[in-house]
Parts: C-alpha cells; structure tokens; sequence
C-alpha cells in the first residue's frame, strides 16, 4: 500500500508498506538513505486498512514493537516507546488473594476500570496458570 505523502518524512525515503497478517507485521521498505538522528515519520493512510483490535490497545502497550534489519545486522525488537490507550477492554487491572499461603484456599478479589461498556450477558475472565480449585463442588455456572 502507499504512504500518505502529506505526513511521511522525509520525503520519499519511505514510500510503502506491507502487512502480514501472520507475523501481524506491518513493514516498510527504505528506497533513500536516512542519515543518522534524522526524525521519520511513516503516515499510513485509512486506505490500507489496519484495524486497532477488538480487544483495543493499553497506554504504551509493550507488545507492540519496533526492530529493523539492517547492513550492519538485525536490530533485536524493542517497545514502542509511545502509544496512547484506544478503548482498551480493562485498565488498572490487580488481582489480590487472602490468606497468601500456598495449597490453601484463598479469597480472590479482581479489581479493573473497564474502557468500553461491558453489556449484560458478556463475560470477563482471568486466567491463572496454576490455580486450581481443591475440594468442594461445582461453582455457579456449573463448572467445577
């Protein structure tokens, strides 16, 4: 697809982009040299249509990155250093559980400030990789 001229700088050093939707990589090719501190700007219009994910994106959210491949080697992925917060499903997520002892029973409290409404009939789950539930019956929903 092509760039937005209006925004990509500098100009015609970055003149397209490619999405694989497998590795849910977004690149660009660089056809001029860009010399060293230079600021790049990549401006990727509507029309290439990406799509934020359902699930939204969290404030400078670690997961998406940046990395390059270069003359002098790859350049390992690194956080993008910002990125705001769109319609993100929770935010300050904690988890707390009483009494701390392992084995034991515990009382979980979750705590989150959800950024998009939560309809009723929808469902927010939490997974915990190694919790498991000792003893007693199924719970409310019928699991056990």
């Amino acid at each position: 697809f092509a760039l937005d001229p209006a925004v990509t700088v500098p100009a015609g050093a970055i003149v397209g982009g490619t999405w694989d939707a497998g590795t849910q990589r977004l690149s660009f090719a660089v056809v001029l040299d860009i010399p060293v501190a230079k600021q790049v700007v990549i401006g990727v219009p509507v029309e290439a249509q990406l799509a934020i994910p359902m699930v939204g994106i969290m404030p400078d959210q670690t997961t998406l990155t940046i990395e390059a491949d270069t003359r002098t080697g790859f350049v390992n992925p690194s956080p993008i250093g910002s990125a705001p917060g769109i319609d993100s499903l929770l935010s300050l997520s904690r988890l707390t559980y009483t009494p701390s002892k392992i084995g034991a029973p515990v009382s979980v409290s979750l705590a989150f400030v959800p950024r998009i409404t939560l309809f009723a009939g929808e469902r927010v789950s939490v997974v915990l990789p190694g919790f498991e539930r000792i003893g007693g019956g199924a719970g409310p929903s019928g699991a056990s």
